[in-house]
């Protein structure tokens, strides 16, 4: 091998740049994270099976049957029944819409409002800024108090 072919820089192809986003690189990041995405897969099956679950499980949730008070779980009833004979898989398939409607509309108007205050305050500044500051610390310290 002549030595001026030792000397020479090997060659590389460049590869296209890639594109990336934010949500892309955010997307990236959430996946290697294991415990997040078991949260996200738990979070994906309850809500899954309170949205599915009452039409295939069609077992009332508020009917009262004192002769089935207190049952141990069965094929019947597979969370059991409660002191009043309701069964209590049905309860908590309905109770679970309730629950996941509630935090998405508490998550929805926080996320209304916090964006609205702090648009408001960083457009206008100054004293305008200043008080909303002060109300959104005086609500931020109310459930402390």
């Amino acid at each position: 091998m002549p030595f001026r072919t030792f000397l020479k820089a090997p060659q590389f192809k460049a590869s296209p740049p890639v594109s990336r986003t934010l949500w892309g690189d955010a997307w990236r990041r959430f996946r290697r994270d294991r415990m997040a995405m078991f949260g996200a897969i738990v979070i994906l099956l309850i809500a899954i099976a309170v949205s599915i679950g009452p039409t295939i499980y069609s077992t009332p949730f508020d009917t009262i049957d004192f002769a089935k008070s207190t049952m141990d779980p069965s094929w019947q009833h597979p969370f059991g029944t409660n002191d009043l004979g309701q069964d209590q898989l049905a309860r908590v398939l309905a109770g679970g819409r309730i629950s996941l409607a509630v935090g998405v509309s508490a998550m929805l108007v926080a996320i209304t409002l916090g964006t609205t205050i702090g648009a408001v305050a960083g457009f206008f500044g100054g004293i305008t800024d200043t008080l909303l500051m002060r109300l959104t610390d005086l609500f931020l310290a109310l459930p402390q108090l």
